[in-house]
């Protein structure tokens, strides 16, 4: 007999679950979420969750999960198709890469919030995913990160110029309607992304430069 809880039916349910709860505990937090919060969004019932999560908490676990598993996933297919160049063309690659392969995807918006939430609370059950996440991001940036400063970086700037050069790119991602609006008179951001490419090339390598040059 078939695992009741593989076939496609209970899946499905899984999954509305999970990106239910993912929205929720990005804007509100695992404390203040509730469970007939989710299941509300998610068109399930209590008897859902606890089937296929036993509780709230292991629900949380599991997005958490998610959420890093993903991140993880896109940096590594990045480091997969970098290419050869300058520094300055390997960050500008590294950008259109990043671009392309969150923009193609067909994912919910929740990954980043969890993500934050997590990092400022640190969920235990999600130190591995923690520490598989910092390794993909810098095998896919320090080194590039380290030719363009042409120094010896302490940890806490090679992490500030990671996240930079990061945090860049998801805004337009994760904003990318919002900053329409709020910028209506502009092209929107789909008709600007080359732009937009080289303009976040160009503004960290300046940065990382600017900020690295000896001082007389």
């Amino acid at each position: 007999m078939a695992n009741v809880k593989n076939n496609s039916s209970a899946l499905q349910t899984k999954r509305k679950l999970i990106n239910a709860a993912g929205e929720i505990f990005g804007q509100v937090g695992l404390e203040a979420a509730t469970i007939q919060q989710i299941t509300s969004r998610a068109g399930t019932s209590l008897a859902a969750v606890n089937y296929h999560f036993t509780d709230k908490f292991n629900l949380y676990n599991e997005v958490v999960q998610e959420a890093y598993d993903i991140v993880i996933d896109t940096f590594r297919q990045i480091q997969s198709i970098q290419e050869e160049g300058t520094p300055t063309e390997r960050l500008e690659h590294f950008v259109r890469n990043f671009f392309t392969i969150l923009m193609e995807q067909e994912r919910p918006t929740w990954q980043c919030d969890i993500l934050a939430r997590d990092l400022q609370s640190p969920n235990q059950s999600a130190e591995t995913q923690l520490k598989e996440l910092t390794d993909a991001i810098h095998n896919s940036l320090g080194d590039l990160i380290s030719e363009i400063a042409q120094v010896k970086l302490e940890p806490e700037q090679m992490l500030y110029f990671q996240t930079s050069i990061i945090g860049q790119c998801l805004y337009y991602v994760d904003h990318q309607e919002f900053h329409d609006r709020l910028h209506s008179d502009f092209k929107p951001v789909a008709q600007r992304m080359e732009q937009i490419i080289k303009h976040i090339t160009a503004f960290s390598v300046a940065a990382i430069q600017g900020m690295c040059r000896p001082t007389k």
